[in-house]
């Protein structure tokens, strides 16, 4: 088992510069802080500052690996620094998505009831679990991971093609993934054809419901055995079960338990005036793992550098309620500008006597309900989502709505 004080999510390196303009062309990045995340001082200051033990890096961001030649080059010149300090290191794999014009080569991604592409992200497509193709170049990427010096791989968005979505009172919108592979699976298991939307009290919902965790969970499975049995930490992000884990994601969180070596709620939590993780305390008393948390404030590219106290905050509540803090200290914009933590800015953290951690009612989130027609929501739900990401102007205006749901 892990035995640690705290980590943080650290992106780094010529693919996250990369990856950066993908998503958010035009931004401005600050290479030489971004580029400078792994140097040895900017580390020592992580450990003695905020007792950081564990670092997620980066490794593959779902380019292809003739792309990422670069990006494994510049992470294997920086391990030295981390051993030096004694610093975990977790490489972070893109999961179940890909960057499109970088993959043309196979057919490996998940379809819409009628056929379309699911997005992920601007230039990014969602992957089948139940694709053979893709279970094979996701594991050989794994396996270029594996033989580096690091300690851990950790996998990223594991969850399962479309989410759902409730209209009205008992319909769902399509959610999963309708390829060709998944076509065939479900049908020898259930007997069922995959429909184009679902009634909540069907025999069908069940069946597909049930039919989309067993895909995603021996998906993970298969990746936790690759990871385990060449020695190595494996974890993914498990998203906030704020969300009903099983009804949007796939995510069965008791049989994750026997998987990982370590749970990573991803959320926009930060602690601060009616805001908190307080809705986990009995989640962490449950799970039989080590618990991080990296929460946010505002969300990605929205985020201005976070200040001491917050980091105070963060260290305060994971005292309280009992998990790691997994500090965010990368992917912070001010004015379209990118750039990294500089950890020598800050003091030692430390506990706040006079942070209140109220408990916040939040049973699971189990639906979101729109009064449209199931028909007409699947039609326009795909292509709104397409816009969202494709579309700069578009995505500025709905993350202000996106992130301030989430929170």
């Amino acid at each position: 088992m892990i035995n640690a004080k705290a980590g943080m999510y650290n992106w780094s390196g010529p693919g996250t510069v990369r990856m950066i303009n993908l998503k958010y062309p035009g931004d401005t990045i600050n290479s030489k802080s971004v580029l400078g995340a792994y140097e040895y001082e900017n580390l020592r200051h992580a450990k003695e500052k905020l007792n950081v033990t564990d670092a997620w890096v980066t490794y593959s961001w779902g380019f292809n690996p003739k792309t990422e030649q670069p990006d494994y080059k510049f992470l294997r010149s920086k391990l030295e620094n981390f051993h030096k300090l004694g610093i975990r290191v977790h490489a972070y794999v893109q999961g179940p998505n890909l960057v499109l014009d970088d993959h043309q080569d196979r057919d490996y991604y998940c379809r819409t009831y009628n056929g379309g592409l699911i997005p992920y992200h601007r230039g990014r497509k969602m992957a089948c679990v139940n694709n053979p193709y893709f279970n094979k170049y996701i594991r050989f990427k794994i396996g270029l991971a594996l033989k580096e010096e690091v300690d851990g791989v950790f996998v990223d968005n594991c969850y399962f093609g479309q989410m759902p979505l409730m209209v009205g009172n008992k319909n769902v919108s399509f959610f999963g993934c309708n390829c060709k592979y998944c076509q065939k699976k479900f049908k020898n298991t259930s007997g069922f054809n995959i429909p184009k939307y679902f009634k909540i009290d069907s025999d069908v919902y069940r069946a597909y419901k049930k039919f989309r965790i067993e895909s995603l969970m021996g998906f993970v499975k298969d990746l936790s055995k690759q990871i385990k049995d060449a020695g190595k930490y494996f974890g993914v992000n498990t998203f906030d079960p704020k969300f009903d884990s099983n009804f949007y994601y796939g995510v069965d969180l008791q049989q994750m338990n026997d998987l990982v070596d370590y749970f990573l709620f991803e959320n926009h939590a930060l602690p601060r005036k009616n805001n908190n993780n307080v809705h986990l305390e009995s989640l962490i008393k449950e799970l039989k793992k080590p618990v991080f948390i990296v929460s946010y404030k505002q969300g990605i590219g929205q985020e201005d550098i976070f200040r001491q106290n917050d980091f105070n905050a963060i260290h305060t509540e994971g005292l309280k309620i009992g998990y790691k803090p997994c500090y965010k200290s990368s992917e912070f914009t001010t004015k379209g500008e990118w750039f990294n933590l500089d950890f020598a800015s800050l003091d030692v953290v430390k506990e706040l006597s006079d942070l209140l951690i109220e408990t916040i009612d939040h049973p699971p989130i189990k639906q979101l309900k729109f009064p449209l027609l199931t028909p007409f929501y699947n039609k326009i739900y795909p292509p709104l989502l397409e816009k969202y990401f494709e579309n700069m102007t578009m995505r500025k205006i709905g993350n202000k709505f996106f992130y301030s749901a989430l929170r």
